[in-house]
């Protein structure tokens, strides 16, 4: 009898299929790497995310106001139109929805996004056209940069431009090109009807002169009158009644003199991107810290002074960058603030 070969025999190796701990490990550690590369992309990518969302909101809204008018021509007073009412808030007023009737909705900007530009508020009239008629700049920052909206003159709503597109267009002269058959026009003298002319005036070369009366009737001069001879006794005039005097108010506590606030300029215009200009303030005779603050892209040097009395100090602001807009720039003294307002342009 022949015997057979025992093939589960329990010393035998056997293969099984799968990871081993190590791979899974491993597997495991690069996934988790991937993942918070991603969520730190994502994360430093959003900022930039919600400042383009906010200023192509805005410069959407913008656009809809002034369709919004065109479409229904309105009068003074009733325009389409946004309002910055403070860094992170603005207002659309318009007929919503085609309609008729204004109403106004608030929006507000996106994650930490904000207004650097001082509040403002364009309106559109019936052709499109801001009412101010001149060009107005919306700037929004947050940590990815600044992003700027342009409304021009005519209407046009620009995002991102470095440039005032009014100011973009150049000057042209209608009679540059011309030569040869041009003459001036020439000069005609006035045609004067004679029928037309009006006739001067008839003056009397020999007026009458006035009759003047050598003996003038003279005037009778009042004879006065003896007392009991027929004139009437004179009445006596009474006394008026005293009247007692009001009392003097006092005079209020003098304020204490010497802090007068002098500043040279309260609005000036910067170039941008290292346009500069100074402003000098003085106290009187008051001593004391004065203090500047301003956003970011306008540096104040220096930044804080020390001022005598009557003495004087001069500030240098400058820009920094090629954000274009209205702005304030603040300083605090023992007197009270001192603003100016600068505007940065081309």
């Amino acid at each position: 009898m022949k015997a057979r070969a025992n093939r589960n025999r329990p010393n035998a190796q056997q293969r099984h299929g799968g990871f081993t701990l190590l791979q899974a490990m491993i597997v495991l550690t690069v996934a988790m790497i991937v993942s918070g590369a991603t969520v730190l992309s994502i994360r430093a990518g959003r900022p930039g995310v919600q400042l383009a969302n906010s200023a192509h909101q805005l410069a959407g809204y913008l656009e809809r106001a002034r369709a919004d008018s065109v479409r229904r021509r309105p009068s003074a007073g009733n325009e389409s139109g946004i309002e910055v009412l403070d860094t992170r808030t603005y207002r659309v007023t318009m007929g919503f929805g085609g309609s008729g009737t204004l109403s106004s909705r608030d929006f507000t900007l996106d994650g930490e996004t904000v207004f650097i530009t001082d509040p403002t508020t364009v309106k559109f009239d019936w052709r499109g056209r801001p009412t101010t008629g001149t060009e107005t700049t919306f700037a929004v920052h947050n940590g990815a940069g600044t992003i700027q909206i342009d409304v021009t003159g005519s209407g046009d709503v620009t995002v991102g431009s470095e440039i005032y597109q009014d100011e973009a267009i150049p000057e042209i002269n209608l009679n540059e090109n011309v030569s040869g058959d041009v003459e001036p026009d020439p000069v005609v003298p006035p045609h004067v009807d004679p029928m037309l002319e009006p006739t001067p005036p008839t003056v009397d070369q020999s007026p009458t002169p006035p009759v003047i009366t050598d003996n003038p009737t003279p005037v009778p001069t009042p004879t006065p009158r003896e007392h009991g001879k027929g004139s009437p006794t004179p009445t006596p005039t009474p006394e008026p009644t005293p009247t007692p005097r009001p009392t003097p108010e006092p005079d209020p506590t003098p304020s204490p003199q010497g802090c007068i606030l002098n500043i040279s300029k309260s609005t000036m215009t910067l170039h941008k991107n290292g346009g500069s200009d100074e402003v000098t303030i003085a106290l009187g005779s008051m001593s004391g810290t004065i203090t500047a603050s301003a956003i970011g892209n306008l540096t104040i040097s220096p930044p804080k002074a020390e001022i005598t009395a009557g003495g004087s100090t001069t500030f240098t602001i400058r820009s920094n960058n090629n954000t274009r807009g209205i702005f304030t720039v603040t300083f605090t003294t023992p007197c009270g603030p001192a603003l100016v307002v600068v505007t940065v342009a081309n």
